[in-house]
């Protein structure tokens, strides 16, 4: 689950719509230098300028309240650099047929270590650099947790900037990514694994 906090809508009630539209809704439009306007109705969307115009259906209902979802307090944060990681992680999928999860460890507080094995194929060990930000509980050398690769590879990639912040509330808890921008919120669950 992803968040993005956008500031200053000229509208006040742009209601829920589906990811799929207004994706679609941002093709049409990114390769065009003009203003877009938005004006919303009780069920709809409209997005215009002089030479496109779309509308986005809004969904019925409230939104969920998935703040609850997001961790109260992270016992530690990990800064990495953006291309790095998702380079390791692009090589650590090649092994990944089907569902393989990827795992972090930390090997100190400047290194860590992503790893994937399929025990078909076999498997391979990355290490990175990394920084260790938040630290209030002491050594977390030896704090592993492993994830669906591609979900996080999804929800690296989108953030702005060169640098990637992994907070974690512990090994069995979900993690949050965010870029060097806090308006963005990526949740991903970790997955059990048989080690």
């Amino acid at each position: 689950m992803a968040t993005n906090t956008i500031s200053n809508l000229p509208i006040d009630d742009a209601g829920i719509v589906s990811y799929r539209s207004l994706n679609e809704t941002i093709k049409l439009f990114e390769d065009s230098e003009q203003d877009i306007f938005i004006n919303s109705t009780e069920r709809e969307l409209h997005f215009y300028n002089e030479k496109y115009y779309t509308s986005v259906r809004k969904l019925e209902g409230n939104y969920p309240e998935y703040q609850a979802l997001f961790p109260k307090e992270n016992v530690f944060s990990i800064e990495v650099d953006k291309k790095k990681i998702l380079e390791s992680l692009d090589r650590s999928t090649v092994v990944a047929e089907g569902f393989i999860p990827v795992t972090l460890k930390v090997v100190d507080e400047n290194n860590l270590n992503i790893s994937s094995t399929n025990k078909d194929i076999g498997g391979g060990v990355e290490e990175i650099d990394i920084k260790i930000l938040g630290l209030e509980v002491g050594d977390v050398t030896d704090f592993q947790i492993s994830f669906n690769p591609n979900y996080l590879i999804q929800g690296i990639e989108v953030l702005d900037g060169n640098k990637a912040y992994l907070r974690f509330s512990g090994n069995d808890k979900p993690a949050v990514i965010q870029g060097e921008e806090e308006t963005y919120q990526y949740l991903l669950m970790p997955v059990r694994t048989n080690e």
